[in-house]
């Protein structure tokens, strides 16, 4: 139940607008505590800190948090089941202030463990393979 940096770059884009791809080939956790519903993973793009795009897998649920291109930030939901395969996250053009920027992802489980002794807990409770994070300049 912890928040954890998984992709890490540092780019500076000179006054121009940036381009952030992330995905990953498979992301699989469950929920091991009493109510099995609970269980939440939560993967975040950020710059310097600021989160630019969220995105939330549940075992029953997917909420994807995004800015629409009016600039109002919506939310939309999508059915899942823990097991999420050839997922390309999310794509974002990001405008930044022209110095050394630092892009991460995050990833954070929520109550994936909770309800459980320490010698039932999970040392892995999820799985995310083949993950990339494309950062590309773009100038006209």
């Amino acid at each position: 139940d912890t928040e954890v940096v998984i992709n890490q770059v540092t780019m500076n884009a000179q006054g121009g607008a940036v381009s952030i791809s992330f995905g990953f080939d498979s992301l699989r956790f469950a929920a091991r505590n009493k109510d099995s519903n609970d269980g939440v993973v939560k993967l975040r793009i950020k710059r310097n800190g600021m989160v630019l795009r969220y995105k939330e897998f549940g075992i029953n649920r997917t909420t994807e948090t995004y800015t629409d291109s009016n600039g109002y930030i919506k939310t939309r939901s999508v059915t899942g089941k823990g097991d999420y395969g050839q997922v390309i996250l999310l794509t974002l053009l990001d405008v930044p202030p022209s110095c050394d920027q630092v892009y991460t992802v995050t990833l954070e489980s929520v109550k994936l463990n909770s309800g459980l002794s320490v010698y039932n807990q999970s040392p892995n409770p999820v799985v995310i393979t083949s993950r990339s994070l494309h950062i590309m300049g773009v100038k006209r």
